[in-house]
């Protein structure tokens, strides 16, 4: 059997079965990635017949990928897109870097930290193809939160005396008016930006399908993480042939390395050659078997293996650097965990709530245990959350005396998943005569702009109240405290919580980030939690070993009444208790 290399792509002529799942079988055989030849030698090396020439050819594409990776690292000048843009753009070296770098792979994902400016690295990439390049249609897809602020980027940075026919066309119109728009842009003789949610290209993924785009960038690629959405399958129907491909994210990684291998294979489907490979290539699997009424094998994730080998092949299309990495001057994070007691009435309503799931645990089914520990995180928070006579909340008191007393001459953001607390928060601002302005998912666009800009520039406003709908593309730099009412199952929402706070044109020297818990109760497992999923980033991207993760989705009612046993029942521990 021989191997040959043609173009980017591994090719084995035989007649012969091979049980490998990265190979896709052919008429005349077998066709993988080149990147694959590696994986061939290990498990077929005294079977296959590797010519000289393919040899040669396989150097060339690892001469090439090296050279492409140089680009990162290379001395650029950051003065070179300047002309294309206004005179707010101030451009740095490792974002010239990456344009370079985008513009010779064309498919990558753009994975820097948060407040690193990716949104001013795809802008200049834009800007360059119409201007060197002559494309002209490129299209933008973004939380629906965020097609206002990305126009108003668009609006603020392209220099029109350079760029006086760029058409800047977002798509918030009604569905009998949307075919409209998509007839501009298909006609159109100017260069276009077209900006879109996920959710209308889902709705209008066959009328997409039928547009020619140059560029498609996918800003919080995180939404297309999971193959089994409806947005990751319309994506990958609508932009297979697309030439250039951005997936813009600082957070790839939430729960587990299936997120990254999700976005991976939007920007090039071959990396990782399906499904069947990387689960059997970079995954530790658990093997549970269940009898709903005859036999079922479900094999489950519970950590990864391989994971350098992981990085090697994401070499070519993968783009991170963080905060560190390339000095930003951003304000220092200060981290500070205040650990609280439940009031009276909270610690009764944890108890009684403990007990049930002791009790419910065989019959309420792992959705059923899942919503009685979220439950708990609700009783953390306020027992009014949960029940109509008792009231009182350690969290509430905590931060009413943070804003009024501690944190009296600072804009403060306070973040709580729960739209109750938040509701809450409302009342007690407005009791306590504080400048307050929220943001939630029910926020329309239009309003979360004018909030925005009420919280940035009037000086009364004090605070910013919000669900986790805020953590998603806002630039709030004015604020220097974050407040997490609870802390997310995720490490990558804290960062993203963060990176509101700590971005370019911040003026704080440091941003102070206070995280609430309740002592002897379900938060303690929380943080645990994000301390491995933390591991897991770090572990991806800077050591070679396996590592085991918890996705809180993956948990079983055995899972979660060990949890809820093992995490305390919410009374205050003696100082002399062990």
């Amino acid at each position: 059997m021989e191997v040959s290399i043609v173009g980017d792509e591994l090719r084995i002529a035989t007649t012969e079965e091979i049980d490998e799942p990265y190979l896709d079988k052919t008429d005349t055989g077998y066709t993988a990635y080149w990147h694959f030849i590696r994986d061939i030698s290990e498990t077929h090396g005294t079977v296959f017949k590797i010519t000289d020439a393919t040899r040669m050819e396989l150097k060339r594409l690892v001469d090439n990928r090296k050279r492409v990776e140089a680009i990162i690292h290379a001395e650029v000048d950051p003065r070179e897109y300047t002309p294309m843009f206004t005179a707010a753009y101030r451009g740095s070296h490792y974002q010239t870097q990456a344009v370079k770098y985008i513009l010779e792979q064309k498919r990558v994902v753009l994975s820097d930290d948060v407040g690193c400016g990716k949104s001013l690295i795809i802008l200049a990439v834009i800007l360059n193809l119409v201007e060197h390049h002559d494309k002209k249609r490129f299209l933008l897809v973004v939380p629906a939160s965020l097609r206002l602020q990305w126009l108003s980027e668009c609006r603020r940075f392209i220099n029109r005396d350079m760029f006086p026919d760029l058409e800047l066309l977002p798509v918030t119109c009604g569905g009998s008016q949307r075919q409209y728009v998509y007839n501009h842009f298909t006609k159109s003789d100017n260069a276009v930006v077209m900006i879109m949610s996920y959710n209308t290209l889902m709705k209008d993924r066959d009328k997409l399908v039928k547009m020619d785009f140059d560029l498609v960038a996918m800003d919080e690629a995180a939404k297309i993480k999971s193959k089994a959405t409806k947005t990751n399958k319309a994506s990958n129907k609508v932009f297979k042939n697309t030439e250039y491909k951005i997936a813009a994210t600082a957070t790839p990684i939430e729960n587990g390395l299936d997120d990254l291998y999700a976005i991976a294979e939007w920007v090039d489907k071959r990396r990782f050659a399906g499904k069947i490979y990387f689960q059997d290539r970079y995954c530790i699997l658990n093997k549970i078997t269940l009898w709903r009424p005859r036999r079922i094998d479900i094999y489950k994730v519970v950590g990864y293996k391989n994971i350098h080998d992981a990085k090697e092949k994401l070499q070519g299309i993968y783009i991170r650097r963080t905060v560190d990495d390339v000095a930003l001057e951003l304000p220092e994070v200060i981290r500070q965990n205040i650990y609280l007691d439940l009031t009276p009435a909270q610690q009764e309503l944890y108890a009684s709530t403990q007990d049930g799931v002791y009790e419910d645990m065989p019959y309420q089914g792992d959705m059923g245990a899942l919503a009685m520990l979220v439950r708990l995180q609700q009783i953390c928070d306020d027992a009014a959350i949960v029940s109509k006579t008792k009231t009182g909340s350690s969290k509430l008191d905590e931060i009413m005396r943070l804003v009024t007393e501690d944190l009296k001459y600072q804009k403060v953001i306070i973040i709580s998943r729960f739209l109750h607390f938040v509701g809450s928060l409302e009342v007690a601002m407005h009791r306590a005569h504080i400048g307050y302005a929220t943001i939630t998912g029910e926020t329309s666009q239009e309003d979360r702009e004018f909030i925005k800009k009420q919280f940035n520039e009037d000086p009364k406003v004090r605070v910013l109240l919000g669900s986790e709908a805020i953590q998603e593309g806002l630039n709030l730099q004015v604020a220097s405290v974050l407040i997490n009412v609870e802390l997310p199952w995720n490490p990558a929402k804290l960062q993203q919580r963060l990176g509101r706070l700590r971005r370019i044109g911040s003026t704080h020297t440091s941003i102070r980030v206070i995280n609430l818990v309740v002592n002897n109760t379900i938060e303690g497992h929380v943080m645990e939690v994000l301390y491995k999923k933390g591991e897991l980033f770090e572990r991806m991207f800077k050591r070679d070993e396996d590592v085991k993760i918890e996705n809180l989705l993956s948990l079983s009612a055995k899972d979660i009444f060990n949890i809820v046993r093992n995490s305390g029942d919410g009374r205050p521990r003696d100082d002399n208790e062990d």
